[in-house]
């Protein structure tokens, strides 16, 4: 395959600003022990990050059978295709990471493996699809975090719960946007479906709000957190509002809607969170 297809193949598009999650956590370890920057390790952590999204999102098409409609010719080629970013990914974590963050790409590997593949298959099983997915996501703020194998506090590790929630909330838009294909299918029944769409609506708001007090406890009450706060409410109701108009009208692409709400409010927090840890 060309670049480009690889590009398509791998579904770079999707997933490639969930590389600002381990910049984050580098950030903020790199803060933690009072580090400079080192540019290989840190080249190489993002590399291994982008590898392992390359898999997770091929390792779903193969097992889903999507891997021809991506580009490859047989389901032979659609695994090597998986198979060669983990490998590497593996290869770079041994080369410039810590045992701990071996283990953590390992939690990774093995719950995109769960989800996704047979006889295991969990993202049909409502719930706990919604969980693991959102953990395979929110294992790449930690590649960023423990890297240097050091003495996180407990702040550090909760911005990963931050960002659990938040992926949370974007796969149960996600759900309801492919809710009526998925019903089709008769193979799938995820969170969405099981709530149906009123009350996956209803369970996206609760989060919401529960989002807004979870940041508030992590910062606490000062200028960041206030800015947090204000940032994040206004996050929520125009998460809350896109999505609520989407159900009623069914007229524009969801995901890619949330997708740039989302990147607007990522630019603003990563900035915010970076001031405040720097701060401490």
């Amino acid at each position: 395959m060309k670049i480009k297809q690889l590009i398509i193949y791998y579904r770079v598009g999707e997933w490639f600003y969930f590389l600002s999650f381990i910049i984050l956590g580098y950030l903020i370890g790199l803060r933690s022990q009072d580090s400079e920057i080192n540019i290989v390790s840190a080249i190489g952590i993002i590399v291994m990050a982008a590898l392992y999204l390359a898999h997770g999102y091929a390792l779903n098409d193969l097992c889903d059978g999507d891997f021809i409609k991506r580009g490859a010719s047989t389901f032979k080629e659609g695994i090597y295709f998986s198979l060669v970013p983990v490998l590497l990914s593996i290869v770079i974590a041994l080369l410039v990471a810590s045992p701990i963050l071996l283990i953590i790409l390992g939690i990774g590997i093995i719950s995109s493996f769960l989800y996704s593949c047979y006889p295991f298959r969990l993202k049909r099983i409502t719930i706990i699809e919604l969980i693991l997915n959102s953990l395979c996501f929110t294992v790449v703020y930690f590649f960023g975090l423990l890297i240097n194998n050091s003495l996180i506090k407990t702040h550090e590790y909760a911005v990963g719960g931050a960002i659990f929630i938040l992926m949370m909330l974007y796969q149960l838009a996600h759900e309801i946007e492919d809710m009526e294909e998925d019903k089709l299918s008769g193979t799938i029944n995820n969170t969405a479906i099981s709530l149906g769409m009123k009350g996956t609506f209803w369970t996206v708001v609760c989060l919401c709000g529960f989002f807004i007090i979870y940041l508030l406890y992590i910062i606490g009450l000062n200028i960041i957190g206030f800015a947090c706060f204000l940032i994040t409410t206004i996050f929520c109701i125009c998460f809350i509002r896109t999505l609520y108009i989407f159900i009623k009208e069914h007229n524009f692409p969801l995901k890619k809607r949330l997708r740039s709400i989302g990147a607007g409010y990522g630019l603003i927090m990563f900035i915010l969170a970076f001031v405040y840890f720097h701060a401490k």
